[in-house]
């Protein structure tokens, strides 16, 4: 027995020790982030662009209807986001790749070459990327960037992209979060807490719920325009939300529809068409 409870304890040592020299050398791989401690958190909410997530209470330096910019009142690090304009107005549902090339006409001030990705997932399930660039040494030609980029102080730079849940008037097709230096606790979880201020319908849940036909989205090869989706919003300000359900048609003729929205009710026998609208083009302006 002696000899078991030696070569216990001292198996359990072992143990110790080797999981104190792993906390030693990466204090972050068991215990997670470090937390910021004594800050207050707030919903932020942008009901231009449809989406929502938590941020800093009291951080707030600058808003516009695009996004808001933060800064740290102890460290002065900038915390951005906002609404990415595309003059394209065709891709609703980007691919890193693509906003990958939009990065020199977004952020001039970034690095040309190509930055690590990884793909993220926010606590209500909307799929994102992570990108993690470079600042190009020097300032950037454009005034407007100069006062923004002076309060950096690191070479670094984190963005992340979720897409939008409306286009807009100037069109948009993504939701940017940016910090420069490394991703730190704050950024972390703006990330994760990023959502939409409206619940959605997928296109699949629309199918099943027989409120579209497979005439109603688009084809595989025609992803890139976004899918057909709803959205449960209070239309009428009656506290009873309405189902809206934007669309694209699978196949058309040239001067015909491409795309709809419809307005959806609920009444005693289910839901009821109350308002439909087309459009000739993949946008709704």
């Amino acid at each position: 027995m002696k000899r078991f409870l030696k070569k216990f304890f001292l198996l359990l040592s072992c143990i110790i020790l080797i999981y104190g020299i792993q906390l030693f050398w990466n204090p972050g791989a068991e215990t997670g982030q470090p937390v910021e401690s004594g800050i207050a958190w707030t919903l932020y909410q942008n009901p231009k662009y449809g989406f929502q997530l938590e941020i800093p209470s009291g951080w707030v330096t600058d808003r516009s209807i695009h996004g808001i910019e933060m800064s740290n009142p102890q460290t002065g690090k900038i915390y951005r986001v906002r609404a990415m304009p595309d003059e394209s107005e065709t891709y609703l549902d980007p691919t890193p790749d693509y906003l990958i090339q939009k990065l020199p006409q977004h952020h001039p001030y970034l690095a040309d070459t190509l930055p690590a990705v990884r793909s993220v997932r926010s606590e209500s399930g909307l799929a994102g990327f992570t990108l993690n660039s470079r600042f190009r040494p020097g300032l950037p030609a454009r005034e407007s960037e100069k006062a923004f980029l002076r309060q950096f102080r690191d070479s670094s730079a984190v963005l992340t992209y979720y897409p939008s849940l409306f286009t807009g008037d100037q069109f948009t097709n993504s939701i940017e979060l940016f910090t420069a230096g490394s991703e730190d606790s704050v950024y972390s979880r703006m990330v994760r807490s990023f959502g939409y201020m409206f619940p959605v319908l997928s296109e699949k849940e629309l199918l099943s719920l027989k409120l579209i036909d497979s005439s109603e989205r688009p084809f595989e090869s025609a992803r890139y325009v976004g899918e057909t989706q709803g959205f449960w919003i209070d239309v009428s300000g009656d506290s009873k939300p309405e189902l809206l359900i934007v669309g694209f048609y699978r196949l058309y003729d040239v001067g015909e529809a491409k795309c709809f929205f419809r307005l959806m009710k609920r009444t005693e026998t289910g839901m009821k068409k109350a308002l439909q609208e087309y459009f000739l083009e993949n946008s709704f302006a």
